[in-house]
């Protein structure tokens, strides 16, 4: 499967998003785990967390508007997933006012 910032960057592309950003972030912790005095378990946990904020113009009866967005695609997310929260998204913006 393509990467997941490549499968939004075409998402929203075709969508004809007025302007997006995506923002793609690593982080990584130590976990200790102890039982009373001894370490029983200790583990590196690695996230990575991709966002999307989204622009959109849309008109209403009292006039032209640029709404605004941000959403979250999760780690595990397929490209129907991610289209569906792009569709939220854009939903989403033309509420903003």
């Amino acid at each position: 499967m393509k990467d997941r910032i490549s499968i939004l960057q075409n998402i929203l592309v075709r969508k004809k998003i007025k302007f997006w950003t995506i923002t793609d972030s690593q982080s990584s912790r130590h976990e200790l785990y102890t039982i009373f005095d001894r370490l029983d378990t200790s583990r590196v946990v690695r996230t990575q967390t991709l966002r999307a904020a989204v622009w959109v113009d849309h008109e209403e009866a009292k006039g032209k508007y640029t709404g605004d967005t941000h959403v979250t695609i999760p780690a595990n997310a397929d490209i129907s997933k991610i289209e569906a929260l792009a569709e939220q998204a854009v939903a989403a913006a033309k509420l903003v006012k």
